[in-house]
């Protein structure tokens, strides 16, 4: 008896059985694929016969919707930047040049305010104040890049720029679009603050600097008003 001869047939019987075993697994994945391209068809068009399918369908469908709608309406980020106290107006001015060359910042808004309550120490604690219009980048993503560009100018670590109590950094809607904007032009109900804005102003006219400067702005002199073409 040739077993060389029935060695080899034996061979070739598994690579058709090996090949057949491929084809029909290859035929039971493309024929999962259409099932599954059906049944989607059919919770579309709300036809579906399998109702608990379909009713967990709806509702998912009405949560990305309100998902979605929820983030559209936080993509204005109001930033709050505390520089070291060995940062001049010109650092600042050139920190921020980097900032609003960002390509994920639409528009933008910013201002520069000191801490000083008299003119003894006006200047005293430069900050800014900015309002950004982004795109859809991350909020991590945002924080992350705005501290990288930051940290040089400042004492705060990453962790302490972020932290929510600090204030540092606020995902807001829209609609407090306009207050933040007439908060950064000086109209502030703290009394305790008011020395402060008179001293903001003074440090304005010592560096011949704008009330608010940005995009967002209309005009630079009053009143002063948020964009609405956003």
């Amino acid at each position: 008896m040739d077993y060389s001869a029935l060695k080899e047939q034996q061979r070739q019987c598994e690579k058709i059985c090996k090949y057949n075993n491929i084809e029909e697994s290859a035929e039971h994945e493309v024929y999962k694929q259409l099932c599954k391209k059906n049944i989607n068809i059919q919770l579309e068009m709300g036809i579906c016969k399998n109702d608990i399918l379909q009713n967990k369908y709806n509702n998912t469908t009405e949560l990305l919707e309100l998902r979605k709608r929820n983030r559209s309406q936080n993509y204005y980020v109001f930033v709050t930047f505390n520089f070291k106290e060995d940062i001049t107006i010109q650092d600042a001015s050139t920190f921020i040049d980097k900032i609003i060359s960002k390509d994920w910042i639409n528009q933008y808004a910013y201002c520069y305010e000191q801490r000083g309550e008299s003119l003894e120490n006006v200047g005293k604690g430069l900050h800014m104040h900015m309002l950004i219009q982004r795109d859809n980048k991350k909020p991590c993503q945002v924080i992350r890049e705005l501290y990288s560009t930051f940290k040089k100018y400042t004492g705060y670590s990453l962790e302490q720029f972020k932290n929510p109590k600090n204030r540092n950094v606020c995902f807001i809607p829209y609609s407090w679009g306009k207050d933040k904007i007439a908060y950064m032009s000086g109209e502030k109900d703290d009394e305790e603050k008011q020395l402060k804005i008179v001293m903001d102003k003074v440090m304005r006219e010592r560096n011949n600097l704008e009330r608010i400067y940005g995009t967002m702005i209309k005009q630079q002199g009053p009143p002063c008003e948020i964009q609405d073409d956003y």
